[in-house]
């Protein structure tokens, strides 16, 4: 490694989080549903990965159902799991007292099979009179509900959000039970595999670290009631960029479309669509180990045992580490804010549980948490992973370059190319290929940005990465008159793409190019391909 890596290397080495001390699986209490044998392999599995003792483990008789009454979560779920958290001695109170003096376990894993949210029920508590009466309700997510179970052994009032204390706080002392608050996720999914999954890439992204690219769909909102929903998308992306991440930001009404070559995803969010859309309805999404994604819905995790509605169980049926919804109408300023709970986790070092807590305005209320409570992307510090790739020769190592990049202020084409120069191994990595033809490309410089790109056509494995690059390939061969090679470029798109979305797009930048070509027999086929979608699309 030459002196040029270094020079960038030490200007980002106080950017970045120092390391972060990892939570004990003794800290962790794993609840299943004793009525689903399914649920008790998920606990235990979980347990052997996280070192959770037995006694941890914990095994209640829970209606099957992703639904339960107010009545069941009270008879079945609150006060069982209360009186075997005194029996076991993890909480301790005095007689009267309001919240523990002492508690050994901050954590929570509710593992498939718990039922994820409580039906509404008859107000008993009088609500305050300022509280608007949309809020008057009492169905909650369970995790809302038990994130207060330390408060009063869970005896709250019942009338509407509870004031969160934790939300937005910056000391990590105060997420402890003895402060009323206890870090309740789930690990659930369409299925028990995938619930067993969260914890294997939470793992993997401690060990090899989280990376990729970050996306963040924004409607262009910037103001009115609805401005909110764009900021915490705006923080997210914010943060994304800020820990090294190169970062797309899409700021047009229109969600992404299903063409849109998402690649490498290691943090999304989006909003505001009913149901999986876009991207993410293709059965396998390029997430990458420890993603963490979000879609802003009001139903959003409605199910998450289903992966085709809503959207937190489509989100992890693709392949997400952790995620988050609303199980019923939260209202857009009581819904968790995804900015928050980035910044927590990949700059204030936090695990998936605490950032959960932090970012929730209100508990009692409508938020769930999917995912490992103590998966802690960013517990090491940079420095320390990147001088411990370098050494291991680990392929992540091409990522560890884009964040000293990005870190490093690289911001143009000499910078960029200067660095290059001094990585092994540079001119053979597709991903800092396409990146140096990226730089490129946002200085205008569309001719140089061919030879990089073409690299990555030659090097990369990744479809959708194939796909993002021959685009902008095929466009600036177009713009400089390199007809037979833009050709070319599109005609391996639709053989590695037959089901791209946009295909028509690509068939009749076909036949502007085989007609200035004289290619007749192309143009012929590609003019009766365009015939057959317009009369597709006529019929649908």
């Amino acid at each position: 490694m030459k002196r040029q890596v270094f020079a960038l290397f030490v200007a980002l080495l106080g950017c970045v989080p120092l390391a972060f001390a990892a939570p004990s699986g003794a800290e962790a209490l794993v609840i299943f549903n004793s009525s689903m044998p399914e649920s008790r392999d998920v606990a235990t599995y979980y347990a052997s990965k996280r070192q959770v003792p037995p006694a941890n483990v914990i095994g209640l008789d829970l209606p099957k159902t992703e639904t339960m009454s107010r009545e069941e979560f009270t008879k079945k779920l609150q006060e069982p799991l209360i009186a075997a958290i005194e029996k076991n001695g993890f909480w301790k109170y005095h007689d009267k007292g309001e919240l523990p003096i002492e508690a050994k376990v901050r954590f929570a894993a509710l593992c498939y099979g718990v039922p994820l949210k409580i039906t509404p029920a008859d107000l008993k508590e009088k609500p305050p009179e300022k509280l608007p009466k949309e809020l008057q309700r009492n169905e909650a997510s369970v995790e809302g509900e038990l994130a207060l179970l330390p408060l009063r052994r869970g005896k709250h009032e019942l009338f509407g959000p509870f004031q969160n204390p934790a939300y937005g706080t910056t000391n990590r002392h105060l997420l402890h039970p003895t402060n009323g608050v206890f870090m309740v996720t789930r690990l659930d999914g369409p299925s028990p595999e995938i619930a067993k999954g969260l914890v294997d890439k939470a793992m993997l992204a401690e060990k090899e670290g989280l990376w990729g690219r970050g996306y963040f769909d924004l409607r262009g909102i910037a103001e009115g009631d609805l401005a909110p929903g764009d900021d915490f998308i705006k923080r997210a992306a914010h943060a994304s960029a800020l820990y090294g991440f190169d970062t797309y930001v899409n700021n047009t009404a229109e969600t992404l479309p299903a063409s849109y070559p998402l690649s490498n995803v290691a943090l999304y969010a989006g909003w505001y669509d009913p149901h999986v859309s876009g991207p993410f309805t293709r059965t396998n999404v390029d997430f990458m180990p420890g993603a963490i994604a979000y879609h802003l819905h009001s139903y959003s995790a409605a199910t998450v045992r289903v992966g085709w509605e809503n959207w937190v169980g489509p989100l992890l049926a693709r392949g997400v580490t952790a995620t988050m919804g609303t199980v019923y109408e939260p209202y857009l300023g009581l819904t968790p804010h995804v900015g928050l709970l980035l910044v927590e986790m990949l700059h204030g070092g936090r695990t998936f549980g605490e950032a959960a807590i932090v970012c929730q305005p209100a508990l009692s209320w409508q938020s769930t948490f999917v995912g490992d409570p103590l998966y802690q992307p960013a517990h090491q510090s940079f420095k320390d992973q990147f001088e411990g790739m370098l050494a291991a020769k680990s392929k992540n190592t091409e990522w560890g370059h884009i964040k000293v990049l990005n870190l490093g202020g690289a911001t143009n084409s000499m910078m960029v190319n200067e660095y290059l120069r001094d990585v092994a191994g540079a001119k053979n990595s597709a991903v800092l290929q396409e990146k140096l033809g990226d730089v490129l490309q946002r200085e205008g410089n569309l001719l140089e940005s061919v030879e990089p790109y073409e690299r990555v056509l030659k090097l990369s494995t990744n479809a959708q990465q194939r796909l993002r690059v021959a685009l902008s390939l095929g466009d600036s061969l177009t713009i400089f008159g390199r007809q037979r090679q833009a050709f070319e470029v599109y005609q391996g798109l639709i053989k590695d793409h037959p089901d791209y979305p946009d295909r028509l797009v690509i068939y009749e930048k076909l036949v502007q190019l085989g007609e200035a070509l004289g290619r007749k027999a192309d143009v012929d086929k590609y003019k009766a391909e365009i015939e057959t979608l317009k009369k597709a699309e006529k019929k649908g």
